[in-house]
């Protein structure tokens, strides 16, 4: 006797097909990484088990191991699985890892087949928008209303593809639903504030009553939008807004006294009438590209935080023109590893003759310095700077500021100085699509990917233009 005793071959049919269902129950449970085992080990049993190799792939796509999914959805399908949700699945997971017009190709497979089928429709129109055919995308939302008209998710999308297009009082309306359809929110990241006051939407007779505006998202959202509050001042007898720490002193010096800074949400809320997130501002103020708010600088620096560098610049500088730099945002931003470019790209344009080239930069891109060489003679202060009052003052002495996707392009375009904006093929809606100018920000140049992750053209018509750059 070897030890081992040999199934029938139904038996091991069998035993593979039980392992199989194990491992769906697994998953319902949220125990991925057993429900892989279960696969495996179904798999081991019976290779040519097609619904495994399915089942194989969607749990890998939970555990976001997209290319090992697409080698079980592949098999799935050569062993004559031929399904839509098989199609939709491996679509998600050839845009996950990039390979868009095979992504759509899948997603096109999988509606043939079942058209009412509203994930598919949505991420549709979800690819689309990243591979920038907005009106198809909105196409597609628009299916994807028809038939989940509910769907928190794609009212949001349809309402960034509908900024993004200038159809913006259209859009305003959809991009209510972030607070229930994004991803941040999805994760539990992002909440809404807890009010006890009625939103105001641009409601008339409001100069008796105080407003309290909250912050969301991120620093460059609330610099971006802050512009409203001086509009909302006067529609209200008193406007407070609930500043983020590292905006207070900046705010406080650019607003009136009739915008009250608030360093904590209030508790009691008794003293307001209404309350409002502040990128819900446009939508009451019923904001279009005619009549976006234009007073620019609307966001001042005092004069001594503009002299603390003033000096140090004259002379690190000596004449040269003084350009800051941004070349990394925060790790948690969910299209960060899109936006951020290694900062060794940018070496060429670091070597332009009569640059004084002085960081901006703040988080984990400052460790890439060491990539750089010595000969950029980079001016790095930012170890000084505290909050975005510090940062403004720095802008301020600058002559230009190049930065990709952050905050700084909006705290730089909201001070009235020149910058140029990196930005990523994927757009934001804020930027709209193919321009090369922003209605948010006149002093604002924006440098467009023209294939997705190709940074060296972009960075390569920015050397041109600096180069061409008078003085």
């Amino acid at each position: 006797m070897n030890g081992f005793i040999t199934l029938p071959l139904a038996d091991v049919q069998a035993a593979a097909a039980t392992l199989n269902n194990r491992g769906l129950d697994m998953m319902k449970s949220g125990a991925n990484k057993k429900a892989l085992e279960c696969f495996d080990s179904a798999l081991a049993l019976s290779p040519d088990l097609a619904p495994a190799h399915f089942n194989r792939g969607n749990v890998l796509g939970e555990m976001n191991r997209f290319g090992e999914a697409l080698f079980n959805y592949d098999r799935a399908i050569a062993l004559g699985l031929d399904m839509a949700g098989l199609h939709y699945r491996r679509g998600l997971a050839l845009y996950e890892s990039g390979r868009l017009k095979e992504a759509l190709t899948s997603y096109d497979r999988a509606l043939a087949m079942q058209p009412d089928m509203p994930p598919a429709v949505y991420s549709r129109g979800f690819l689309l928008q990243d591979m920038g055919r907005l009106s198809e995308a909105k196409a597609s939302y628009e299916l994807s209303l028809a038939q989940q008209p509910n769907s928190p998710q794609a009212k949001l999308s349809m309402g960034m593809v509908c900024l993004a297009l200038g159809k913006w009082r259209e859009g305003w309306e959809y991009y209510e639903a972030r607070w229930e359809g994004s991803h941040e929110t999805r994760k539990g990241r992002v909440k809404r504030p807890e009010a006890s006051l009625p939103q105001w939407r641009g409601e008339a007779a409001t100069a008796q009553d105080n407003l309290l505006v909250f912050p969301e998202q991120g620093m460059g959202d609330v610099m971006q939008f802050g512009r409203y509050l001086s509009l909302a001042a006067g529609r209200f007898a008193k406007v407070s807004f609930c500043c983020p720490a590292p905006l207070v002193r900046l705010f406080r010096a650019s607003f009136s006294p009739a915008i009250e800074i608030l360093e904590a949400y209030p508790k009691d809320q008794s003293a307001w009438r209404w309350q409002c997130p502040i990128m819900s501002l446009p939508r009451a103020f019923g904001t279009t590209l005619e009549n976006v708010p234009g007073d620019i600088p609307y966001l001042r620096v005092r004069p001594k935080w503009q002299e603390k560098w003033l000096a140090r610049l004259e002379d690190a500088a000596r004449g040269r023109l003084k350009v800051g730099l941004v070349w990394a945002g925060f790790k948690n931003h969910k299209s960060d590893a899109k936006r951020s470019i290694a900062l060794s790209k940018f070496a060429p344009l670091l070597r332009v003759k009569g640059v004084a080239w002085i960081s901006l930069q703040k988080g984990e891109g400052t460790g890439q310095r060491t990539g750089i060489p010595e000969a950029a003679g980079m001016i790095d202060w930012m170890d000084e700077v505290q909050d975005f009052a510090d940062t403004a003052g720095l802008v301020s002495a600058l002559d230009l500021v190049i930065t990709i996707d952050t905050s700084v392009a909006h705290l730089a375009g909201a001070l009235g100085k020149p910058v140029w904006m990196l930005n990523r093929f994927e757009s934001e809606w804020r930027w709209m699509r193919d321009r090369e100018d922003s209605p948010w920000y006149p002093t604002m140049r924006i440098f467009n990917q023209k294939t997705a992750g190709d940074w060296e053209e972009v960075l390569s018509r920015v050397q041109a233009a600096l180069c061409a750059r008078p003085g």
